[in-house]
């Protein structure tokens, strides 16, 4: 019998929801409303929003851990950012210019007046009467405001690129103007402007700060800190960079806090710098941040970060988080490792195998090396022998049952270009180029091929289990191989993925693929004969590897670190945790210690114990919960699509929409 339901959701134009899946413990609250949070400012108790098309915001912050809405103006356009002066707000409001607003009470905001830009109002500073608007692509425009109900235009100075941020100090205006960097203007004479000097950054200026004679710019690169003493001729100091682009920062004291985002807009980050040596700032701490980080304000030790679509995040910032490598030995490229015991193995493009000792993983230490003459790809270790695929030179046995004192054995030619090994029962199949190669290592000093098998495509990786070879094909996908007669190998199946298959981690009835650009694939494998797909998160690009522990999958990204997902339900696996540790290639965690390979960087140690349970309420997977997640879970529903039978009991009716709202107004732990 089917059964129909009327599904009705109210909402106010302003419901709050939950908006991030984890919360660490230096996390104290947030608030999610439709729109985009663009810049944020704190003022005692109370917050201020510019945010995007649902306009400007005051927040109720009295209590940090459960903020709550005072106000709303809805602008008529794109409120990016705002600027205080004389008992007003002034809103750069995209294509409608500027709004001026009485915020004399904050639960009826009153408009002032309003005037027109020539182009997109990204920024406004008022001194002394004048706004100095940064508007876009027409530049610095200037305006009396001395009567803000009768605002009137006095000059412009047109920037070579996009004006993006203007501070004025000394009738000298600084303007941020993407790829020019800095710009110097003369505005002593506001209806004639111009320039005293420039300075481009290297990259694409969005913000800055002016502190003393110094600029601190927030662009592309990183932050870029110049000295202003002669402004005719600003010059660097210093450069601290990032993996990410920089939109806003705050400078308070020997700190800087900045935010800003990268092409994966699931997390961006906080960052906090050390600028008590100004020429060589250093990272004091990071915090994840869900969506794109683009305001950031510091009051007290609290940051307010305005999230564009994940709404504004408060988080104590007392105590700076560092970073989650509690470890590290560096090696010049490290590819792939293996860990035994004590030991961790780790194969590097340059110096062969590197064996280190983890008993105390704050402290790996090195012990000894082998060099391989070409890459050492991949590792496997039984029995104190080491096997290493060497790409050219095949197979490489060495004897490390001394780890201190590595004895190598000459290489074995295998018929392919080996890129890695797993060896089982005395057999070692090796990913062979294009091939799966099997070999006899009973005698671990004479080994013996047995037989090998075309993939028809780059085989980069081997993990066997039972009387099956899952190899990761490159471009063909997952190749499921029978081996239980090594003399009689047969392909069971091919499933192919999207993009590059790199790594294979089994799992109970499901294979894991990290596949490069086609992120995480998760296949059914149940019927070797038959695999489907279960689902995918594809939002995990640059996927080099992946390593399975009970319900979560850790996946290495390249550039990106460790990202770890949920896979308590393989149908709907979720991100919960991102360890932005940089490149990594490589990842197997033991005792809640992720041992990455990450490329220059070497050997890594993350603790991983902190992990946050997924949130059942965050339907669609991407790290936030909103009305996307009702969305989806109403298509679901609709369909009795097993994803949206809340309570297990499968059927379809009330009680699974009422578990859903529930969790959905819980939020997320």
């Amino acid at each position: 019998m089917v059964q129909f339901f009327l599904i009705t959701f109210i909402f106010s134009p302003l419901t709050i929801a939950d908006s991030v899946t984890c919360l660490f413990a230096d996390y104290l609250g947030f608030i999610d409303i439709p729109g985009a949070a663009e810049e944020v400012t704190l003022d005692g108790d109370t917050a201020y929003v510019s945010y995007g098309s649902t306009g400007f915001l005051v927040l109720d912050i009295s209590d940090p851990k459960s903020p709550s809405l005072i106000g709303l103006y809805d602008t008529p356009d794109y409120a990016h950012s705002h600027y205080f002066a004389d008992g007003l707000v002034y809103i750069a409001d995209g294509s409608n210019g500027i709004q001026i607003l009485d915020l004399s009470d904050l639960e009826n905001i009153q408009l002032v007046a309003s005037f027109d830009t020539t182009d997109e109002a990204r920024h406004v500073f008022v001194l002394d009467g004048i706004a100095y608007v940064a508007d876009y692509q027409d530049g610095l425009q200037i305006f009396d405001v001395s009567n803000p109900q009768s605002p009137t235009f006095l000059g412009n100075f047109d920037t070579p690129d996009r004006a993006y941020k203007v501070v004025v100090e000394n009738q000298r205006a600084f303007v941020v103007d993407g790829d020019t960097g800095l710009l110097v203007i003369d505005v002593a004479d506001p209806e004639n402007p111009s320039l005293i000097s420039e300075f481009d950054t290297d990259g694409y200026a969005l913000d800055l700060a002016l502190v003393g004679t110094n600029v601190f710019i927030a662009d592309n690169q990183g932050i870029v800190i110049l000295d202003l003493s002669d402004f005719s001729t600003p010059a660097l100091i210093s450069l601290f960079a990032t993996d990410e682009i920089m939109n806003e920062l705050q400078v308070d004291g020997d700190r800087v806090y900045t935010v800003g985002f990268s092409t994966n807009i699931v997390f961006s980050s906080l960052q906090i710098i050390d600028i008590g040596n100004i020429s060589t700032p250093s990272l004091l701490g990071s915090y994840l941040i869900p969506s794109a980080a683009l305001g950031i304000d510091v009051q007290d030790n609290i940051a307010a970060v305005a999230a564009y679509s994940a709404g504004v995040h408060l988080l104590d910032v007392s105590t700076p988080a560092t970073s989650p490598v509690i470890g590290a030995n560096e090696t010049s490229s490290a590819l792939n490792l293996a860990v035994e015991g004590d030991l961790a193995f780790i194969t590097d493009a340059n110096s062969g195998l590197n064996i280190f000792n983890i008993s105390d993983p704050s402290n790996p230490i090195f012990l000894d090396s082998a060099n391989t003459a070409d890459d050492a790809r991949g590792v496997s270790v039984s029995g104190g022998i080491a096997y290493v695929a060497a790409r050219t030179r095949g197979l490489i046995v060495m004897d490390v049952s001394n780890p201190s004192n590595i004895f190598t054995l000459p290489a074995f030619s295998t018929p392919g270009i080996a890129y890695d090994i797993h060896v089982v029962d005395n057999i070692a199949y090796v990913a062979d180029g294009f091939d799966l190669t099997l070999i006899d290592i009973s005698i671990p000093f004479a080994p013996n091929v047995i037989n090998t098998i075309s993939m028809g495509s780059g085989a980069f990786n081997v993990y066997v289990e039972g009387s099956i070879a899952y190899v990761a094909a490159g471009s063909i996908g997952l190749v499921l191989v029978d081996v239980s007669d090594p003399l009689n190998l047969q392909i069971l199946s091919i499933y192919n993925t999207p993009n590059l298959a790199r790594q294979v981690a089994i799992e109970g009835d499901y294979a894991f693929v990290a596949d490069l650009d086609g992120g995480l694939q998760i296949i059914d494998v149940n019927d070797p004969l038959n695999p489907t797909l279960t689902s995918s998160l594809e939002s995990l690009e640059n996927a080099e590897g992946v390593y399975v522990v009970g319900d979560l999958a850790y996946v290495a990204q390249s550039g990106k670190g460790i990202q770890i997902v949920d896979v308590s339900d393989p149908a709907q696996p979720s991100l919960v945790a991102n360890f932005d540790n940089g490149f990594a290639r490589r990842v197997i965690v033991r005792d809640d210690i992720a041992y990455v390979a990450a490329g220059s960087a070497g050997l890594q140690l993350i603790d991983v114990n902190n992990v946050c349970e997924s949130c059942s309420a965050d339907f669609n997977s991407d790290g936030t919960v909103n009305f996307f997640d009702i969305s989806e879970f109403i298509k679901a529903f609709a369909i009795d699509d097993p994803s949206s039978d809340f309570n297990g009991d499968n059927r379809w009716n009330f009680f699974d929409i009422s578990e859903f709202l529930t969790a959905f107004s819980t939020g997320c732990p």
